[in-house]
């Protein structure tokens, strides 16, 4: 990493962590704002002097307005590293996940479901599984181990390693998008900025203290295994309904894809990505094998709806991003509209 990409990490991690801990500064934040001092100093630009509040406050500024041409070089200029709300920004959540964070150590039990899975050619199991933790973000201790005894006890122990036991002292407000618990920033409850962008807060369901044991899927799970998924399930039982004449399968060849539809000699592979910035997906193409898409015809890679009408010009941004880094990419990027009407084309439906 470039000083300036390392210095953003430093301090995105210790976002992350002093989220989990409010009452230590991570060595990570202080690491960071001593390199912030250091590039702001050499860009001839104040600095914050203190961690609380002056760095907290400075972190809440988009980028543009640090006025440090390694950053703005590196990152688009509007970006900002922490939320109104307190918290790590979206963009900065899944560019950790792709240089490694907190959260992303979590998701290592769901790769390491995916490889037990792949060793024994578990793909019924794996689709299952999967489709479980998106539809259960929070689940009652005998539903979970009744769930588990489906599996071998390596892989029952994987799923129950997705989840945390919840403490329950009173009745817990959950989202009304992901399903998940709401914690309270600022006296306002707040998810996920996708969930927040996505749904009505005002209209949030509540789980009752009576005693049950619960459990609720982990942070880094839910962020990047649970949000996604919903996407992706949603659109595996819309192209179901849709193409009843045709072989839809979720997860096929154990998560080679996310869905596939096929009728007759056509196959199309669909992969659903759910960046929340475009120049995001681009730069995780870039640092990926896309073999698979060349081994496979028809191979679309799918981004939901509600990411254009989130960001604007969303497809536009990615392909000017890809022309910057000079790839080329051997799959289509799409909206998931124009997908089906681009199935809907070949597959005469």
């Amino acid at each position: 990493m470039q000083p300036a990409e390392q210095m953003i990490y430093n301090l995105a991690v210790g976002i992350q962590k002093w989220q989990q801990k409010k009452d230590v500064i991570p060595n990570e934040l202080r690491k960071g704002h001593l390199q912030l001092i250091r590039l702001c100093s050499e860009s001839g630009q104040p600095f914050p002097k203190n961690i609380i509040p002056e760095l907290v406050t400075f972190l809440k500024r988009p980028l543009h307005e640090w006025r440090i041409d390694s950053i703005c070089s590196r990152f688009d200029s509007d970006l900002y590293l922490i939320e109104d709300v307190g918290g790590l920004s979206d963009y900065f959540q899944e560019w950790l996940e792709m240089v490694g964070s907190i959260e992303n150590e979590q998701q290592k039990t769901m790769k390491e479901i995916l490889k037990y899975c792949r060793d024994h050619s578990l793909n019924e199991e794996y689709t299952k599984i999967r489709t479980f933790l998106t539809k259960n973000p929070i689940i009652d201790y005998m539903k979970l181990q009744s769930f588990k005894m489906d599996f071998a006890r390596e892989l029952a122990n994987l799923v129950e390693a997705c989840y945390e036991k919840m403490n329950i002292d009173n009745d817990i407000e959950i989202c009304p998008y992901c399903g998940w618990t709401l914690e309270r920033k600022k006296g306002e409850l707040t998810c996920a900025k996708l969930c927040r962008q996505l749904s009505d807060f005002n209209n949030t369901k509540t789980l009752k203290c009576t005693g049950t044991v619960y459990y609720r899927l982990k942070k880094g799970i839910q962020r990047f295994v649970l949000l996604p998924g919903k996407a992706e399930l949603e659109l595996f039982h819309k192209l179901k309904k849709k193409y009843k004449n045709a072989d839809v399968m979720l997860y096929p060849d154990i998560d080679k894809f996310d869905i596939s539809v096929k009728k007759d000699h056509i196959t199309f592979y669909l992969d659903m990505k759910d960046y929340a910035h475009p120049h995001l997906l681009a730069d995780y193409f870039n640092s990926q094998d896309t073999k698979k898409y060349v081994d496979h015809m028809r191979s679309i890679v799918v981004i939901p709806n509600y990411r254009e009408r989130l960001k604007p010009g969303y497809i536009k941004r990615f392909c000017a991003r890809i022309q910057e880094l000079g790839l080329h990419l051997p799959f289509e990027v799409m909206l998931e509209r124009e997908c089906i009407k681009k199935m809907d084309r070949m597959l005469m439906i």
